[in-house]
């Protein structure tokens, strides 16, 4: 468990499915993500990310969000190692809509990053957004994320913003 006065982040298990479904087929939220996932879809991805989990050097890191004080469920948020790069992450959150705009995604990510860089010794956090996900691209730049890149989705429907963080080396250490 990785804890702040607000949120704190436990690695996803078993008894998390419903929450899980939950995530990938609201509506809401996948709108700003991706597709809405079938049971089917779900079921194997959760699955897949589990046993993922329980590898000796997994390839992802995917943590529940909860409230501190109520112990409430309020997304999800993951770290995924880009390729064979173990230097390098992937980093996302889904948060419930009815916890947006209430500062949890700046706290998850804040623990998030704080652990990837300290504890994982990551030198690079990947973040990818839509570019007309206004919430996400802020939280990107105000956690010190500098965008990289912008490009169109492979259906050029959509436009996506790479933000790249690079952790500071402290002088002397690498």
């Amino acid at each position: 468990m990785i804890k702040s006065c607000h949120v704190f982040l436990e690695r996803l298990k078993q008894s998390d499915f419903d929450f899980y479904h939950s995530i990938y087929t609201d509506s809401y939220l996948m709108s700003h993500i991706g597709n809405i996932l079938t049971l089917e879809e779900v079921t194997k991805l959760f699955h897949i990310c589990l046993k993922e989990m329980q590898q000796l050097n997994p390839k992802n890191l995917t943590f529940v969000m909860l409230n501190t004080k109520t112990r409430e469920k309020m997304g999800l948020i993951g770290l995924n190692w880009v390729q064979s790069n173990c230097d390098e992450v992937e980093g996302g959150i889904m948060l419930k809509k009815k916890f947006h705009s209430k500062g949890y995604a700046k706290y998850a990510m804040d623990i998030l990053i704080s652990y990837a860089f300290n504890e994982l010794r990551i030198k690079k956090i990947i973040a990818y957004c839509f570019a007309n996900n206004l919430a996400a691209n802020a939280i990107n730049k105000q956690m010190g994320f500098i965008l990289e890149s912008k490009s169109q989705d492979e259906n050029k429907f959509f436009f996506k913003n790479k933000w790249v963080l690079i952790r500071k080396m402290e002088s002397g250490h690498k």
